[in-house]
């Protein structure tokens, strides 16, 4: 489950950056974003179930 975003829409954000923090059975993990740009699109909402690799957000990166 997604517990929470640590970065809202349309905000910069920098590579490995934590983005959200997500529950598993066993632990909760911080997810890092895997390169700078502008977090465009969130795609998994606080209290979403997530599968394995799912993806929580579009990332837009400068050219």
């Amino acid at each position: 489950m997604l517990l929470f975003w640590y970065v809202d829409e349309g905000s910069a954000v920098v590579e490995e950056e934590d983005l959200a923090e997500i529950e598993t059975a066993k632990a909760v993990v911080i997810v890092k974003a895997p390169a700078s740009g502008v977090l465009r699109q969130v795609l998994v909402r606080e209290g979403d179930a997530v599968d394995p690799g799912q993806t929580l957000a579009v990332i837009e990166c400068p050219d």
